[in-house]
């Protein structure tokens, strides 16, 4: 079961109402968008995906809301959002979301966002991109693949990883998810963090699999997340009416980064969020997923 990060945050700052146009630009499992349909039925939510699978899922799961048009899905990149909106006849929306971590979908499609999956892609759609996680660990340079685990995942054994895998495919073929995980497991200890809840004196270990950042670095990379971010962000900022808000919900610094610089130098905006938005103790303890999440407003004026 899919569940939205932030969702009541993320609802309190959008306030939804009837006449609304709202963009969900990262559809995933609709968890936003269907709160927001449900909230306020007289609103309309274009949703937007470039994971066919989100798609298909989002169309079934919410297919009453498509039905009576208060929901459109398209499937594109939501860097592409201008052009999307003209081609829908609009002209200005009321709010664009953005969620940029991986829905449940994508980790359970067996794609190579698990560490246990038996291939290696990491494509989060195969129709805006054709290079994958198994070109990159099988056929880039040692020094190429140190750039992208360092710029990407900030991973400071990057230099000792890319070596290994370098030695690893002479002779044999990195062909899984699975086989990347082992070889970094093989090199660096998984660890665990004990995240202590501000407002109650539980204690919740964390633990992680020591190639996440390896992981996170390729997948970045594979779909030029960071790129996509910026341009995307920038889109959206320009087809807003006013008062309209963005929202952006980030899970590491690299797309925090990008998103706060953005929010700051427009004068045309006003930021919201003095500081991001972070999950309560309730929602961590409920859903672990949300304890890296930051939430960021802005709104135009």
């Amino acid at each position: 079961m899919h569940i939205p990060v932030l969702v009541d945050k993320v609802i309190e700052f959008l306030q939804p109402k009837e006449n609304k146009i709202y963009v969900d630009a990262t559809l995933g499992c609709a968890g936003y968008t269907e709160k927001i349909l449900n909230i306020s039925k007289g609103c309309k939510v274009i949703g937007i995906d470039w994971d066919q699978q989100a798609i298909e899922y989002s169309k079934e799961k919410l297919k009453n809301f498509l039905n009576s048009g208060n929901l459109v899905v398209v499937k594109d990149n939501f860097v592409n959002l201008k052009k999307i909106l003209k081609d829908l006849k609009i002209n200005q929306v009321d709010a664009v979301i953005f969620d940029f971590g991986l829905s449940t979908l994508q980790i359970k499609s067996c794609r190579g966002f698990s560490f246990n999956d038996e291939t290696l892609d990491m494509r989060m759609s195969d129709s805006f991109t054709s290079i994958t996680a198994y070109d990159i660990v099988n056929k880039f340079p040692q020094q190429q693949l140190v750039d992208i685990f360092y710029s990407y995942g900030e991973e400071k054994f990057s230099r000792l990883i890319a070596k290994k895998i370098i030695e690893y495919r002479k002779s044999k073929e990195i062909k899984s998810a699975k086989q990347l995980s082992e070889i970094v497991g093989n090199i660096l200890y998984s660890r665990k963090k004990n995240l202590f809840l501000k407002n109650s004196k539980q204690k919740i270990e964390l633990k992680f699999h020591p190639a996440t950042k390896i992981f996170q670095a390729i997948r970045i990379f594979v779909n030029n997340e960071l790129k996509n971010i910026e341009v995307g962000v920038k889109n959206a900022m320009d087809v807003l009416s006013l008062s309209g808000r963005i929202i952006t919900v980030c899970y590491h610094s690299l797309e925090d980064r990008i998103v706060k610089n953005i929010f700051k130098n427009r004068n045309d905006f006003k930021i919201i969020t003095k500081k991001p938005v972070v999950a309560s103790d309730e929602e961590i303890r409920f859903n672990k997923s949300s304890r890296s999440a930051k939430l960021r407003v802005v709104e135009k004026i």
